[in-house]
């Protein structure tokens, strides 16, 4: 399964969803079986053990924090700023030259943000370690 079909748009994730997943004491049993068969793929593929769980903890929490933070873009900055974050965030980004090269185009403030990105830098990384 691909970064792209786990998860449906931030606006489908409830902010209480977000807030259990970020700080409930202790794993479910159901997604501790997600994360063993996920954990199992890994290392059938060459990935060793604690690279492979550390891997599958890191998309997990980056997927959890980006989608809290693209939810939180729609709201309003404060009663004195009636920006939405979004745009605060913009342009305090688009300020500075050399940010807004990295920027990249508009899919950068909606949706999914940076996350396949982020993760896509996170496995070429991994892959880098397995090929040694």
């Amino acid at each position: 399964m691909s970064s792209a079909t786990c998860c449906g748009p931030p606006s489908s994730v409830t902010p209480g969803w977000l807030s259990v997943g970020l700080t409930v004491p202790g794993t479910p049993p159901a997604i501790v079986e997600v994360v063993e068969k996920l954990d199992g793929a890994l290392m059938a593929q060459g990935i060793p053990a604690r690279d492979a769980l550390l891997a599958v903890d890191f998309v997990s929490e980056v997927t959890m924090t980006q989608f809290a933070m693209m939810a939180a873009f729609d709201s309003t900055v404060s009663t004195a700023d009636s920006r939405s974050a979004r745009q605060a965030y913009q342009d305090s980004w688009t300020a500075s030259d050399a940010l807004t090269e990295g920027l990249g185009d508009e899919s950068t403030w909606h949706g999914r943000g940076w996350l396949d990105d982020k993760i896509t830098i996170m496995l070429d990384g991994l892959e880098r370690r397995v090929v040694r």
